[in-house]
């Protein structure tokens, strides 16, 4: 969802919250998925808060 998107949200909606990296030599994509709630979100991924990220080096 786009900072210039006009979506109404709603409870129960889900999304895929993507972020994409990129660098000259490498390039990185992680999704989370999250629902709409009365008072805010629930995530459905909590990898990165307990985990943190993995560095892939090749």
């Amino acid at each position: 969802m786009e900072t210039s998107s006009d979506y109404i949200l709603k409870k129960n909606m889900t999304f895929q919250v993507d972020t994409f990296i990129s660098g000259s030599t490498f390039g990185c994509r992680w999704e989370k998925g999250i629902a709409i709630k009365e008072n805010g979100v629930e995530s459905y991924t909590d990898y990165l808060e307990k985990n943190g990220l993995i560095e892939l080096n090749f």
